[in-house]
C-alpha cells in the first residue's frame, strides 16, 4: 500500500440524503487529493500500446521548471496502489527524479476490466486521446480477459455493430499472428507439429 499524506476518499459518490439534500437526489464528491510516494505506484496494466516520450519529456521538464501537474488517479486492489490514469504525468516525475506525486483514489474500481475500463474513459477525454493503436491494444487486453463483447463495445463507445465488427477483425488478426509464431517456432526447430484449428495452435515440443 502506498504512503500517503492525508484522508482516502470513500466514495465519489454521496447519497443526498445523508448530506440534508432533497431525497433521492444525488451529489457528486469530489476526491481529495493525496501525497503519494512513486515507488509505491503499481502499473499492472494499460490502455496504451505504448508511451509517447515527447509528452514524458514534456511533463519533467515542467516539474523541473518548477510547475505542477494534474493529479493522477489510483486505486486500492489486493493491498496494492495500481494506477489507474496518469502513466504520461508518473513518468515524468520519474524522469525528474521526484519521488512524490500528487493523486487521488478512485474507490469504485473492483477488477482489472473496470480499471481498464476507466483508464480508457480518462485517456478519451484527455489531451492525448487513444490512438487506434491504443484501442486496438485496449481490445486485445479485454478479450485475453473474456470480457463479454458487448461490454467492450461500451468501453470504446462504438455504435453495437461497428463495434463488434472492429472487435471481430482484433480477433482475426490475433489468431493470424498466434498462428504466423507458431510456424515459426516450428521452422526454428523448436517445435515439430503444429495442429491450427479454427484459429487455435497447437504446438508439441
Amino acid at each position: 500500500m502506498a504512503r500517503v499524506v492525508g484522508k482516502v476518499p470513500k466514495t465519489f459518490r454521496q447519497s443526498a440524503k445523508s448530506n440534508k439534500h432533497k431525497q433521492g437526489a444525488i451529489r457528486t464528491i469530489m476526491p481529495k487529493n493525496v501525497t503519494l510516494s512513486i515507488e509505491d505506484v503499481v502499473v499492472s496494466t494499460y490502455v496504451r500500446a505504448e508511451l509517447d516520450a515527447d509528452r514524458v519529456l514534456q511533463f519533467g521538464e515542467i516539474l523541473e521548471a518548477g510547475g505542477g501537474l494534474d493529479a493522477i488517479e489510483v486505486t486500492q486492489m489486493d493491498g496494492k496502489t495500481v494506477l489507474v490514469d496518469g502513466r504520461h504525468r508518473l513518468e515524468g516525475s520519474r524522469l525528474a527524479d521526484k519521488t512524490e506525486i500528487e493523486g487521488f483514489f478512485n474507490p469504485d474500481i473492483r477488477t482489472v476490466t473496470d480499471l481498464i475500463e476507466r483508464a480508457f474513459q480518462a485517456n478519451s477525454g484527455g489531451a492525448l486521446p487513444p490512438s487506434p493503436k491504443d484501442a486496438e491494444h485496449t481490445v486485445r487486453e479485454l478479450l485475453a480477459r473474456n470480457v463479454p463483447k458487448t461490454r467492450i463495445v461500451r468501453i470504446l463507445g462504438y455504435p453495437e455493430r461497428m463495434g463488434r465488427k472492429y472487435i471481430s477483425n482484433v480477433e482475426s488478426r490475433m489468431r493470424r499472428a498466434n498462428i504466423q509464431n507458431a510456424l515459426e517456432d516450428v521452422a526454428a526447430g523448436r517445435f515439430d507439429i503444429v495442429h491450427v484449428v479454427d484459429g487455435a495452435v497447437a504446438v508439441v515440443p
